[in-house]
């Protein structure tokens, strides 16, 4: 297994992206309760691909309030990798798939960070890009963010934070105005917003 993020759901139950593959394992998705006790797969075991039964290196799983199940799907680097978020329902059903390889809006390049904010949006860390995406749970667009960065993770709470990647140590000083500039920005709405 190479996971890749783990989420706590408000059950208190562990997601792992596992986006490796060896031995024949790897591209799934887990769902493990605090016991570690499998309770849920998604994906094929070492196998990747573009249905709607597989992942290509997912990077992280959000849980919706209803229990349905976001997926960010595509860590690759090759021009016809996924780059997508993938929906399922809360027993694993598959529901609906958006994205692809791109920059324009509703496209990704490294869906990195999935997070859901107070009112239900999906904040999509397209790290490739350095902008986060806003959609609805129904993949509708709502707003970019390019104010950040490389957005490699994020956490999102009643008044929302995300934190990002700082690689270079000498810059490890400047955190705390990253930090203030991030959580102002989320206080004051998105510069881009749809139509």
């Amino acid at each position: 297994m190479s996971p890749h993020k783990i989420t706590v759901d408000k059950d208190g139950d562990l997601w792992v992206a596992d986006n490796g593959l060896k031995d024949g394992r790897g591209q799934q998705v887990f769902k493990f309760n605090p016991d570690g006790k499998i309770l849920l797969t998604l994906g094929k075991a070492g196998v990747a691909g573009p249905g709607s039964d597989t992942f290509d290196q997912p990077t992280e799983v959000a849980v919706a309030a209803n229990g349905d199940i976001f997926v960010a799907d595509g860590h690759g680097r090759a021009p016809a990798a996924n780059a997508r978020i993938m929906k399922f329902d809360k027993n694993g059903k598959f529901i609906k798939t958006w994205g692809k390889k791109g920059t324009a809006i509703g496209e990704f390049d490294c869906p990195h960070t999935l997070a859901f904010d107070s009112r239900g949006r999906l904040f999509v860390g397209d790290r490739q890009n350095n902008r986060i995406q806003i959609f609805d749970q129904d993949g509708r667009f709502i707003a970019e963010w390019k104010q950040f960065g490389r957005p490699s993770g994020s956490s999102l709470t009643g008044t929302m934070c995300c934190t990002l990647p700082i690689r270079n140590p000498a810059a490890a000083s400047k955190a705390t105005d990253t930090t203030r500039a991030v959580n102002g920005a989320f206080a004051s709405g998105a510069p881009k917003t749809a139509r």
